[in-house]
């Protein structure tokens, strides 16, 4: 049932023509000797974000940025089947 209602919200907002642009991640990279709880947290952040269109059936492109020497993604989530066009 939550899955129809996420699924029906986001098609809504995107209509035939809307883009949504979030980022790729839940926040920056962790250092190398993050304890495990934060390396999850982060995971868990990132993984509401992703899976969105997923959840919603539609397109979703990651592009890979870098600005001010740190790296930076933007996901682009576009109509059901605009992919095909």
């Amino acid at each position: 049932m939550r899955v129809a209602r996420v699924r029906a919200q986001v098609r809504a907002l995107l209509a035939s023509d809307g883009v949504l642009v979030l980022p790729s991640a839940g926040g920056p990279p962790p250092m190398r000797d993050a304890d495990p709880r934060t390396i999850d947290d982060l995971r868990m952040r990132t993984m509401r974000i992703t899976c969105i269109a997923g959840l919603a059936g539609v397109p979703q492109v990651s592009i890979p940025l870098r600005t001010q020497g740190l790296p930076l993604g933007i996901s682009l989530v576009g109509p059901a089947g605009c992919d095909w066009r």
